[in-house]
């Protein structure tokens, strides 16, 4: 099986935008991912007790990935001649999937 990529590409007012913000999430990205997960888990607190690792939330491991694949992809938004990020937004979905989580 051959997997396709779709280059979707941005409008440029909203290139423009993801260009202009990048180094402001890029230096805030961890306060960022802690108040997502700690927003998340207050909502669902079920999530933290059945599907996440506790000792990654605890040590930051989940926040850093998150992180990361936010960064990979925002890069690749405003320069698609980067490496598509389609491998690691596979793992990403994979393992939700296998979690049984969805959209």
């Amino acid at each position: 099986m051959t997997e396709t990529i779709v280059a979707a590409e941005l409008e440029p007012d909203h290139a423009e935008v993801i260009s202009a913000t990048l180094p402001l999430v890029g230096a805030h990205i961890d306060e960022i991912t802690r108040e997502f997960y700690r927003r998340m888990f207050a909502a669902h607190p079920e999530l933290l007790r059945n599907l996440f690792n506790r000792g990654n939330q605890a040590q930051g491991a989940q926040q850093r990935a998150l992180a990361a694949s936010i960064a990979t992809f925002a890069t690749h938004l405003v320069d698609p001649a980067l490496p598509h990020p389609a491998e690691l937004l596979s793992r990403i979905g994979h393992k939700h999937a296998s979690l049984g989580v969805t959209a």
